[in-house]
């Protein structure tokens, strides 16, 4: 009793480690970063800073590898800024603290558990000593900061804090905050603070944010949002007079964000649609703004190399509705998407640049103008997405903030994908990118693509292949062309088995979520749907030159294929030709192929056992069936 109870409970346990699992990844912004003087000998020698202060970090819009703007701060460069990791920002981008370092590294490489403070972000020196005592209660330090947003929540010992450099040139702490249950992740909290001008107004004011966290990797994670430093800033009207776009727009395809130019030209009708864009009010009151905006598309052309270039306005005074009230984030669609005119269908790609930009008069109805002078209110006004028509298929935007992968030998992940036409094609390759995540060991997955029974789960097996997992940071995509090309109809399903118990992570992307279309093979059942994750992973299918025939699967007891299981010999029919056998690892197997009356004897050379795939053809029908060998 005692060993069944102990069988059943290890069974468990691995059936519950065993899960398809998000994993912060690395981001290493050190391919623009040139080499500086140290933070102190820089504090010396920069000019101070005047009032007002303001950083929504727009000014820096690389979202490959942002850190925050060189002007403003003396040490930055292990920050991240990104408009991926925040949910519901006050405008467009934020800055991410965890625990990896500015060339993308994480602080210890040693111990996994140490903690400590990791990243900082310290201003140049701001003068205050020149400030009239009228204005001595009237100076505030604000900002927005979140815990988590879509990373990795921070423990509870963790924390993000706050300090001045006091007149003595000493750091004092003014503000800090843990993390704990009262604190939504999902929620970006203001926080206002007086300046004593006692102890802070000086040449060579200062404030630093610094994170408390393990050190081991991109974990623990803060995000902050909207530092604003100024003067005349009296009662209940802190706030800044501002509105912003908040995040990129949705994608002007139906459920891709890039989609093969040839299934476009046929559907090109049922594919587009009107994308969402996002705002939210950062003023008090907002009687006086308009709630106007404009929208623009840049298209791009290639055809046998030649390039050509349109842009072009589709609305001029479009309306996101009536004024929102303070604070408030909306989501409000376009009247307008481009037109199927607007593009060649006989080009080879169409590179689709998708502007959008906010009247909001953010710089011409300030009250008090003269205390924002310097201030430019407009530059989270506008955003731009990019959107592809060329050879694959894409749910992602191109950038990763998290990592999803499996952890379990033997278990299987699976993507799905719906094709817009009706008609075959070629699948020659597969695009993914694995990002670094901290283990760079050598490893190798098998990359598998699968038909669907009844149009719903992972059914026969199509291709199998060996590929070696190479990481990149970046947002790069390495090409695995298929060994042999895979035909494909309606849908059909991209993933791998896993060979080793540890975590291989294939880039996440937060901004656009195709959660629904994963599935993983992990016990039984055998196939189960997503409901983990949210997010699209980074995998493209290419299309390419071929058959475009589909291959049509018999199962493992097919009349075909006989005797299944067998001993390591089994019969074909006379008719068969070109005849393939590969192991569970996708590794070609040897074997001797003898002509018999009516029928091909096969005798595999192998002396294991266990799961092959068989491929053959009868006259032009591509034929594969599974085979047991008991051995």
């Amino acid at each position: 009793m005692k060993v069944n109870i102990a069988i059943i409970f290890y069974l468990f346990s691995v059936a519950a480690s065993a899960q398809l699992k998000e994993v912060s990844i690395n981001h290493a912004p050190s391919s623009i970063i040139t080499k500086t003087k140290s933070g102190s000998a820089r504090t010396q020698s920069l000019k101070p800073l005047t009032l007002p202060f303001w950083d929504d970090f727009s000014f820096v819009q690389d979202v490959n590898h942002a850190v925050p703007n060189d002007t403003l701060y003396v040490a930055s460069k292990s920050l991240w800024v990104n408009n991926g990791v925040g949910i519901k920002p006050p405008s467009i981008y934020t800055a991410t603290f965890d625990g990896i370092d500015s060339l993308g590294k994480p602080y210890s490489l040693i111990d996994v558990l140490a903690k400590g403070f990791a990243d900082r972000l310290i201003s140049r020196p701001i003068k205050l000593d020149d400030l009239p005592g009228t204005q001595n209660d009237s100076v505030h330090f604000s900002f927005f900061y979140q815990p988590t947003g879509k990373r990795e929540a921070p423990d509870t010992d963790d924390n993000l804090s706050l300090w001045f450099k006091d007149k003595s040139d000493v750091w004092q702490k003014v503000f800090e905050v843990g993390n704990s249950s009262a604190l939504d992740p999902s929620v970006f909290y203001y926080k206002v603070i007086p300046l004593d001008h006692e102890l802070y107004f000086h040449a060579g004011f200062q404030f630093k944010f610094q994170n408390f966290a393990r050190l081991s990797g991109p974990y623990d994670s803060w995000n902050i949002d909207y530092i604003y430093l100024n003067k005349r800033r009296f009662g209940s009207d802190i706030n800044s007079h501002d509105q912003a776009i908040t995040q990129p727009i949705t994608s002007i395809f139906k459920q891709y964000t890039a989609i093969p130019m040839k299934h476009f030209r046929d559907t090109v009708g049922l594919v587009l649609i009107q994308p969402n864009a996002f705002i939210q009010n950062l003023y008090k009151t907002f009687a006086s703004q308009s709630t106007k905006y404009k929208t623009s598309v840049k298209i791009e052309q290639r055809i046998n190399n030649i390039i050509s270039n349109k842009t072009f306005n589709l609305e001029v005074d479009g309306s996101t509705g009536n004024p929102p009230a303070y604070r408030e984030h909306r989501t409000f669609q376009l009247a307008e998407t481009i037109h199927p005119d607007s593009i060649d269908m006989n080009v080879d790609s169409v590179g689709i640049n998708f502007k959008i930009g906010i009247s909001s008069g953010d710089n011409n109805t300030v009250p008090d103008a003269e205390f924002f002078k310097g201030l430019d209110f407009t530059i989270n006004d506008s955003i731009s997405s990019s959107f592809l028509l060329h050879k694959h298929y894409a749910y992602d935007d191109g950038t990763a903030e998290y990592g999803a992968g499996l952890n379990q030998a033997g278990t299987e992940m699976a993507y799905l994908f719906d094709m817009f036409i009706k008609e075959p094609d070629t699948v020659v390759a597969v695009d993914i990118h694995f990002p670094e995540f901290g283990d760079n060991t050598a490893q190798t997955l098998i990359l598998k693509l699968w038909q669907p029974d009844n149009d719903t789960l992972p059914d026969f097996e199509l291709h199998r292949q060996t590929i070696e997992v190479t990481r990149k940071t970046g947002n790069t995509f390495v090409r695995y062309t298929l060994s042999e090309p895979v035909g494909v109809q309606g849908r059909f399903f991209i993933g791998w088995e896993q060979k080793e118990n540890i975590n291989i992570p294939v880039g996440l992307d937060k901004n656009t979520n195709s959660g629904s279309k994963i599935f993983t093979n992990l016990s039984d059942p055998p196939w189960v749907k997503n409901q983990i994750v949210n997010g699209s992973l980074m995998i493209h299918p290419i299309f390419g030159k071929g058959s475009g025939e589909v291959i049509s699967g018999v199962n493992e007891k097919a009349a075909s294929l006989y005797p299944n299981p067998s001993n390591g010999e089994f019969y074909l029919p006379e008719s068969a030709n070109e005849i393939t056998v590969f192991n569970s690892l996708g590794e070609p197997v040897q074997m001797l192929i003898h002509e018999e009356k009516n029928t091909r004897r096969v005798s595999l050379l192998t002396s294991s056992g266990g799961l092959f795939i068989v491929r053959w053809r009868e006259g032009s029908t591509a034929k594969t069936s599974r085979l047991i060998v008991d051995k």
